[in-house]
């Protein structure tokens, strides 16, 4: 069979074809992130405007002198901050330490300031 000229620019040649580009994301895990997203930052943001208790550390200094409760995990600090005194007593006695009088300070965080 014979092939004719015309027929054979019709059909891209090897030169001609291109490498299948890669499919883009599907608009459904796109979507489903940027939810995440915003979600995200709207619990932060309630974060940042609700007040916790910090726990004062224990020592002999008066009330106002007395740095945050803090606790060590894996070389990180954290400053321990609480929703309210339930949660609070609940932290009091899984440390067996509810007899005691536990001073705290009620804190706003806020949001971290541009310098």
């Amino acid at each position: 069979m014979t092939v004719s000229s015309q027929e054979s620019r019709e059909q891209p040649s090897s030169q001609e074809r291109q490498e299948p580009r890669p499919a883009p994301e599907p608009l459904s895990e796109t979507v489903e992130v940027e939810a995440r997203r915003r979600e995200f930052a709207a619990l932060l943001g309630e974060f940042r405007r609700t007040p916790v208790l910090v726990p004062l550390g224990d020592g002999p200094a008066p009330d106002d002198e007395r740095g945050f409760l803090t606790a060590d995990l894996n070389g990180i600090r954290f400053i321990l901050a609480f929703s309210d005194e339930h949660a609070l007593a609940r932290y009091a006695l899984a440390r067996g330490e509810a007899a005691r009088e536990w001073t705290y300070r009620t804190v706003t965080p806020t949001a971290p300031t541009a310098t």
